[in-house]
């Protein structure tokens, strides 16, 4: 199965409707026990939006605020409008990312550049990371922020293609 998110011109909330605030595409807080997981694709459609807008004005692909005990495993993420997976909050935590595959083109690229379309942003505790690949616009993986704390975090036998590597 590959999910799409709205094209530019249809998205709900958008700012050229004169939205300040734009709905992520897949989203959550506070919830427990909760996964991604199988064989399918999630197609931002980014291409629109990284020309048109600020990082603040566009969907994030997923958007989970304060969850525990997640499992993201065995999908592919490709073009983001911006991030393609953040995962914030405090009291949170235990992530699983496995065997996922996050791809856009680079920042740098002169044909398309996707700007801001880190990997993971990821700020929570207790993290594994184990057989990904992230090939982005911009961080592979960007960990704390003022979304939370991390720590306890292990990445291993993960690829980085394009992008700044983990930040």
């Amino acid at each position: 199965a590959i999910l799409r998110l709205l094209p530019y011109g249809s998205y709900p909330g958008a700012p050229y409707n004169g939205s300040t605030t734009v709905s992520n595409f897949i989203s959550g807080s506070s919830l427990t026990n909760i996964a991604i997981t199988g064989f399918g694709a999630i197609d931002g459609q980014g291409e629109p939006w990284w020309a048109a807008y600020s990082t603040n004005t566009r969907p994030t692909t997923i958007y989970f605020g304060s969850c525990s005990r997640v499992l993201l495993e065995g999908f592919t993420c490709s073009n983001p409008p911006a991030a393609h997976i953040a995962i914030k909050g405090n009291n949170a935590g235990n992530v699983t990312f496995q065997g996922i595959t996050l791809k856009a083109p680079a920042s740098s690229d002169p044909v398309l550049p996707s700007h801001n379309t880190d990997g993971v942003d990821f700020a929570e505790t207790n993290g594994l990371f184990v057989n990904c690949v992230i090939d982005t616009g911009d961080d592979n993986i960007a960990m704390g922020s003022s979304g939370g704390l991390t720590r306890d975090v292990l990445v291993t036998n993960c690829f980085f293609g394009a992008g700044h590597g983990v930040s």
